[in-house]
């Protein structure tokens, strides 16, 4: 009988764990939809072409990778919802009355938040990632632009630019300085009808102001005489910091994508620093959530010891946004350099757990 009754309430508590962060990440979804929705209609009231439905679609797109980055929050806010009512109810009193530690009727909520953290990172972000790569496209297509598109594929690195003859392709096998210098170059050109007009081959590219400065660089134009010209530059718009920028978003690219990515972009000869970032990030993401389950426990059993629930509360949300801005300080610093990526990725969520541990073993034994 003993073994039935903690399994009963370890169970009960995982179930209002997860009803409270559930319902703490819809009211969060709800509000973001609503500013999300009001500035994309902002953003596209001039397309009078683009109706209510479409601007709805493409805010329902953003849904899943917003709240992707939400859940951390709605995780520490749920978990400190939950476990404070709890403790007003002296639920967790009759549970420590009857020999449960913190640790245990912790064990179930810390169990869902790596589980959940998990399935987040492997399963979840490869839907999130495709939906939010087709409302760009959708985006990019009503509102009639054409961005530069920046590729790597086995085959080298692929570049779209558009000048005010037409479009230009070019072709890479090998990156140095950061996109600013190339070999084995093959440009498409064609114009603003993309009709084929010519192919550029050329040894070697370096990015000059406004131009690509050609080495051994030999055009062969459509319907002409089958020889090839030589050509010493070619125009471009692109500056060196667009190339850099001009890597595909890490949040529309799968977690399982990510390491092939970054694997062809060291092997071009960029850092793919953001990237490596990102994907490392992702695999703290189940300990970033228990490390706030740690963080509202500390202030739940404080609660349960006579403080005021108000203040205590205010104290869970103000470390998650200070976890949050460590993070975004991690961050930066990983992006210029000053520290490995690695640290930058895992040190807010082992920080955070830290701390957890320590107050909750202060507050249990000491």
């Amino acid at each position: 009988m003993n073994r039935v009754l903690p399994w009963t309430l370890l169970r009960y508590l995982g179930m209002q764990f997860l009803i409270a962060v559930g319902t703490v990440l819809a009211g969060f979804m709800v509000i973001v939809f609503l500013f999300d929705f009001i500035e994309t209609l902002r953003r596209f009231s001039a397309k009078g072409d683009l109706g209510i439905g479409s601007i709805i679609g493409m805010s329902l797109l953003k849904m899943p990778n917003l709240a992707e980055q939400t859940i951390p929050f709605a995780t520490l806010f749920g978990a400190t919802w939950c476990f404070a009512r709890l403790s007003r109810s002296s639920e967790l009193v009759v549970a420590r009355a009857s020999g449960l530690s913190a640790w245990q009727f912790l064990a179930p909520s810390i169990g869902l938040g790596i589980v959940g953290g998990a399935l987040l990172v492997a399963i979840y972000n490869p839907v999130a990632a495709l939906m939010i790569r087709k409302e760009e496209a959708l985006e990019a297509k009503y509102s009639g632009s054409r961005p530069s598109v920046f590729g790597i594929s086995p085959t080298g690195l692929w570049l779209r630019q558009m000048n005010r003859e037409g479009p230009a392709v070019i072709n890479a096998q090998r990156v140095r300085d950061q996109g600013a210098a190339l070999d084995g170059v093959t440009i498409v050109v064609a114009d603003t009808q993309d009709r084929f007009l010519g192919l550029i081959k050329a040894q070697g590219a370096r990015l000059r102001d406004g131009y690509w400065e050609l080495t051994g660089g030999e055009v062969r134009w459509a319907g002409r005489e089958t020889t090839p010209e030589p050509i010493a530059r070619f125009g471009t718009p692109l500056s060196r910091a667009q190339i850099e920028d001009s890597f595909v978003s890490p949040k529309t690219m799968s977690f399982w994508d990510l390491p092939r990515f970054i694997r062809l972009a060291e092997q071009a000869g960029f850092r793919a620093t953001q990237h490596k970032l990102h994907f490392y990030t992702m695999l703290s993401t189940p300990l970033m959530l228990s490390a706030m389950i740690l963080l509202a426990a500390v202030f739940a059993l404080r609660v349960q010891r006579g403080r005021g629930i108000g203040l205590l509360i205010v104290g869970a949300v103000l470390s998650g946004f200070v976890f949050y801005f460590a993070g975004n300080l991690t961050r930066a610093l990983g992006l210029s350099g000053v520290v490995p990526v690695t640290l930058a990725a895992w040190a807010p969520a082992a920080a955070a757990t830290l701390l957890g541990v320590a107050f909750l073993l202060h507050l249990e034994d000491g």
